[in-house]
């Protein structure tokens, strides 16, 4: 009977019980957990800010206001969109943006990808998000 692993509504992997036959014996064994996938994705492909999948969010990012400051927020348990919020914050320095000097880690769940917030003292906020 197999199993499925489901962790954060990725499919892991399958597990299947193994059946050893001895043919000596003619009899049937269970066996040790055999695992099998067509395709194990483990975690979601790694965002890179660079890559041409990106240039729309870029463009998007260069039309806030420049007289703004922009903090970056990252769910603490997510090691992607921390490095992925930590792109982007790099991204928004080098183009003359006022940004903190890190990337801000909460616990919350986030929505997916990247959301813009305005804060009650006129700042932005950018929230990062799992990729999927």
């Amino acid at each position: 009977m197999k199993q499925l692993v489901v962790a954060a509504g990725l499919l892991l992997l399958s597990v299947e019980p193994s059946i050893a036959q001895d043919k000596a014996l003619g009899q049937q064994q269970a066996g040790p957990q055999k695992i099998t996938a067509g395709t194990a994705n483990i975690r979601p492909a790694k965002r890179v800010l660079a890559d041409p999948q990106w240039a729309e969010l870029k463009k998007q990012l260069l039309i806030f206001p420049k007289d703004k400051h922009i903090s970056i927020v990252a769910i603490s348990e997510d090691a992607e969109a921390q490095d992925f919020a930590e792109q982007i914050r790099k991204f928004l320095k080098e183009n003359g943006f006022e940004v903190d000097d890190g990337v801000s880690e909460a616990m919350f769940k986030p929505p997916q990808g990247v959301v813009v917030r305005n804060k009650t003292d006129g700042s932005l906020e950018l929230i990062i998000g799992p990729s999927q």
